[in-house]
């Protein structure tokens, strides 16, 4: 498929795509292609392995979205794509973007993800919000649907059983790749296992705000030749969040300040992150003795608790929530106005990934971070991070002013 448009274009008519996909691009509501996207579209199109680098809220999840859709042959029932997703969360929003965008295409999509129950929808997107191991898309049978969203370890167990057959896989895209292939958890091996199981001629689609030197040696070795699309960490767009930093001495005066800041000032949605599950229960038990209604999340939760307080969290029920690095990739919640640092996260790559949940398609956004090091000079942890990506971060102004 190739596709005989400028090099640079500012619509998505300009694309050539089928009408259905155009329908369903405005029906998602992106009238105008983000910047990844007129970068990364055409190349992914051309059939060009990719490794993108762009920010959280980006838009480069439609890059794959709309690319997936249009890569479908509507003859072939059977896997044509497969979207592998790190956590199950994610891989719930990747599916629902793609179902919207595919609403009135002729394609079948499936969720495959570690949880128990099945569950089909006929209608655009209905139940999605629900638990369910198992979410199909468009009229297709079970395992022959044309693009699977997966998580690693549940994809690995449907191959290994013969349940999904990959003779027709064209397309394969790992989405927040460094999360994926980070030597300190156990994907890298499950994912070298489901490239076992896939045909060698295929494009591969690799995606992610952050991507590490190690990561990128490694996708090196999956990939051919790849079009690369990668940012500095100090072009990385963080311009549209501001960022500021409170000093404090002890840990104690954390909850004092985070209940401070509540009280004064209105916030449309925010997210505060912790390192530990232990302080998610902590804050949400001090500020609900407080007076505020918060919601909190962690991955030893069960899958149905997580999607329910989610689904909560999107629909504005709650407007608070504490969260572990759970959430720290890829949810989008666009009202979210406002992201807390109660920890700085333990390494930097995570540090775009948390505020980036606030500021989504060039929207502002507002991050805040508790520093204990009351040393009268700025942080160094936040100097560190500044270095690291470019960036100012301020000290914490009047309440009034923010």
């Amino acid at each position: 498929m190739d596709f005989k448009i400028p090099e640079s274009f500012n619509d998505f008519e300009e694309l050539k795509l089928r009408a259905e996909t155009l329908r369903g691009i405005y029906g998602y509501g992106w009238e105008k292609p983000s910047e990844i996207q007129k970068q990364a579209l055409v190349p992914f199109l051309n059939n060009n392995d990719m490794i993108i680098q762009a920010c959280a809220g980006s838009g480069k999840t439609g890059v794959f979205g709309i690319g997936s859709i249009e890569k479908v042959k509507s003859n072939i029932k059977n896997m044509q794509v497969l979207i592998i997703s790190p956590t199950r969360e994610l891989s719930v929003q990747t599916y629902n973007i793609i179902c919207t965008i595919a609403q009135y295409s002729p394609i079948s999509v499936a969720l495959h993800r570690g949880c128990s129950t099945k569950l089909r929808t006929g209608e655009k997107l209905s139940g999605t919000e629900r638990a369910s191991g198992y979410m199909s898309y468009g009229e297709s049978q079970r395992y022959c649907e044309q693009i699977v969203v997966a998580t690693p370890g549940r994809i690995l167990d449907l191959f290994r059983r013969k349940q999904i057959s990959c003779n027709t896989l064209s397309l394969l895209i790992l989405d927040e790749a460094d999360e994926l292939l980070t030597l300190s958890n156990e994907f890298q091996t499950t994912l070298k296992d489901i490239l076992s199981f896939l045909p060698v001629e295929r494009q591969t689609i690799v995606v992610s705000a952050t991507i590490p030197s190690d990561v990128l040696s490694f996708v090196q070795n999956i990939t051919n030749s790849p079009k690369r699309l990668l940012m500095k960490n100090e072009e990385l767009p963080l311009a549209g969040i501001k960022q500021y930093y409170v000093v404090l001495e002890k840990e104690q005066d954390k909850i004092l300040c985070l209940i401070d800041i509540y009280s004064n000032i209105s916030i449309q949605q925010s997210i505060i992150f912790v390192n530990r599950k232990e302080k998610v229960d902590y804050i949400c038990e001090q500020m609900r003795e407080n007076g505020f209604t918060v919601s909190c999340i962690y991955g030893t939760m069960s899958q149905v608790e997580r999607d329910s307080i989610m689904a909560d969290f999107r629909k504005g029920v709650t407007r608070v929530l504490i969260a572990t690095d759970l959430l720290a990739r890829g949810i989008d919640v666009q009202s979210v106005s406002m992201v807390f640092n109660y920890d700085l996260p333990n390494n930097k790559e995570n540090y775009i990934h948390r505020i980036g949940r606030s500021g989504r398609y060039g929207r502002k956004g507002v991050a805040v971070n508790f520093v204990l090091e009351p040393s009268g000079n700025k942080p160094k942890s936040v100097i560190e991070l500044e270095n690291f990506y470019g960036c100012q971060i301020s000290p914490l102004p009047q309440l009034d002013l923010l």
